[in-house]
């Protein structure tokens, strides 16, 4: 689990260089790699996580309820809360580039980073609540850092009247589709967990098909 950890730092640490020395293009390129490098190398945390807690018959009972809530809040949350961050820079790199590239405004180039990071948000909450729902059952931190960011965008901005208002209320819609998405995350949260908690899902259908499997050569 150390490898993809390593190819993240390597890419941050190109990017660095790059953005450093005015590579706007290139550094961008390098960004969105890292973005993608290090939300791959968080799913492979959770589903090591996953299925090393509750994929082996009886290991759930010798992992105590404490070293399974602090490793969801601290190292799986503060992952995905540096993954979020770098999501959002990624879209700032792009619209730099954009702009100073494509020979579009600021406003449009805004525009497009506020677009593709709406889409990103609700292609994470979809993936989230449904394929993803038992491995990122516990992960909370992206919504917080996507409101957190908005709301800094909103307090610097919103009364500059020189400025289109268009990406103000392009803004101000994603910081209220995080906000909602956060609201039904908890909700989801708990329903599923009631439903079907994570200590009930694969150690017990591993135990039931070994118990078929005994019956049927007994």
């Amino acid at each position: 689990m150390y490898w993809p950890r390593v190819v993240v730092n390597c890419l941050n640490i190109t990017w660095i260089y790059l953005f450093g020395n005015e590579k706007i293009v290139a550094s961008c390129v390098i960004l969105y790699i890292f973005a993608v490098t290090f939300y791959v190398s968080n799913a492979m945390l959770v589903i090591y996580f996953y299925y090393t807690v509750y994929g082996k018959v009886g290991r759930v009972d010798k992992v105590g309820t404490m070293d399974k809530v602090l490793t969801y809040v601290l190292p799986i949350n503060g992952m995905f809360f540096y993954a979020t961050w770098v999501t959002i820079a990624s879209q700032l790199n792009l619209v730099i580039a954009v702009s100073y590239n494509a020979g579009l405004n600021s406003t449009d180039s805004a525009t497009i980073g506020l677009t593709v990071l709406l889409l990103i948000v609700i292609g994470y909450f979809i993936l989230e609540s449904t394929i993803g729902e038992r491995y990122l059952r516990y992960v909370f931190s992206v919504y917080p850092v996507i409101i957190w960011a908005s709301i800094g965008v909103l307090s610097a901005h919103w009364n500059e009247e020189e400025e289109e208002s268009r990406n103000k209320i392009y803004t101000l819609i994603v910081l209220i589709i995080a906000a909602v998405f956060l609201v039904a995350k908890v909700i989801l949260c708990v329903i599923c967990g009631k439903i079907r908690p994570n200590k009930q899902t694969v150690g017990e259908e591993i135990s039931k098909l070994k118990n078929e499997e005994s019956m049927k050569y007994s």
